[in-house]
């Protein structure tokens, strides 16, 4: 490898574009956002092939999954293994390409041309290929550390850590905020004013907290980032950081105006909340407070609550409990039709089946 190399995820609204714009302005440093993203689905799509562990619709949404401890050890054990035929390799250069060129202009574009270079490979093979491809063109003399932002790969910290030396950086952020942030605001009427499922959203971020749980112990290669200690006192995160990527800390990172996009431009945030402007915004931690409804905010907190204990965050719904959440509605109508199924609707069925699962974990911490 020629640099350092790094690796941002967690789901989405938790800053992590933020963060890469962040570091990208190190001179150190150079971050980019969502090349890859069709990569990671495939990589995980054949290794759950080539194991027999799909059964059914294979288009799975990233993010989602429940597997246990032992399941996930097998899938660090195997994943360096899986095999990209000439045939996927077609397929995955076609659809990097059209998810790039579909993007607004966040996703860099200076690597396509070099994409004819990938070629098959076992998953450890491909990955370092795509690597070397993206990294070519934005990095420098003074660049010690390259890394990429991809949303819903926090299975891979792992592996790659163990199997590369990857470094990982894990975004966290409140689950009411980030509610907050997909289903109200600007956001909203980006996406055609079609909401996310409240219980997809909640599984998928009790999910990355379950793997933030799993890659705890492994400090130098893995950092779980707070997203409420990043916006409200920038400083100290991003020092830590830089120690964990071996670079000093510089304070060109803080600077709004130095903050750039996929075209070089000067980056504008993505918040849903505030519109037009640049830079890290404290109030953004709060402003879910302003825009849940009470059950919105109580059903959240009633399913995520022993998961919220543990991250940090506390209940403000206290009486909103098993009969409050049994009565809880969310319209199917307003949901993106893509996530309009089972098992993200809560219809009584999945409200018992969600009860279930709450009253298994209670019983195994007892």
């Amino acid at each position: 490898m020629k640099f350092d190399y790094f690796i941002i995820s967690g789901i989405f609204r938790t800053g992590t574009t933020l963060l890469t714009r962040v570091l990208d302005a190190h001179a150190q440093v150079s971050a980019l956002y969502q090349p890859i993203t069709p990569f990671f689905k495939m990589w995980l799509k054949l290794y759950l092939r080539q194991s027999g562990r799909i059964t059914g619709d294979e288009d799975f949404p990233m993010g989602i999954d429940d597997w246990s401890r032992e399941q996930y050890e097998q899938f660090i054990r195997h994943i360096f293994e899986v095999s990209f035929e000439k045939r996927d390799i077609e397929h995955l250069k076609a659809g990097i390409t059209e998810d790039v060129l579909s993007d607004r202009g966040e996703k860099p574009r200076h690597f396509l041309s070099r994409l004819e270079t990938l070629g098959p490979g076992i998953g450890r093979e491909v990955f370092e290929q795509l690597y070397d491809i993206v990294s070519e063109g934005v990095t420098n003399p003074q660049t010690r550390c390259f890394g990429i932002k991809e949303l819903w790969i926090e299975e891979f910290f792992l592996p790659l850590g163990q199997g590369l030396g990857i470094k990982s950086m894990h975004l966290i952020r409140d689950p009411r905020a980030i509610y907050a942030s997909r289903n109200y605001g600007k956001i909203l009427e980006q996406r055609k004013f079609e909401k996310y499922p409240l219980l997809f959203i909640v599984q998928a971020w009790r999910r990355s907290l379950k793997y933030g749980r799993w890659n705890r112990p492994r400090r130098d290669e893995y950092m779980l980032v707070k997203y409420e200690d990043f916006v409200g006192d920038p400083k100290p995160c991003l020092e830590r950081i830089c120690r964990l990527l071996d670079i000093e800390y510089s304070d060109a990172m803080k600077e709004p105006a130095g903050l750039t996009d996929g075209k070089g431009n000067r980056w504008m945030t993505n918040s849903s909340f505030f519109t037009g402007s640049s830079g890290i915004y404290r109030d953004a931690r709060e402003h879910w407070r302003t825009v849940l409804t009470e059950d919105e905010a109580g059903a959240i907190e009633f399913l995520c609550a022993r998961d919220m204990l543990e991250a940090g965050y506390k209940r403000v719904q206290h009486g909103f409990g098993e009969k409050e959440f049994l009565a809880f509605r969310e319209d199917p109508n307003t949901l993106t039709p893509w996530l309009r199924k089972a098992p993200f609707l809560l219809s009584e069925a999945q409200k018992r089946e969600e009860l279930r699962n709450l009253s298994t974990i209670s019983g195994s911490d007892s």
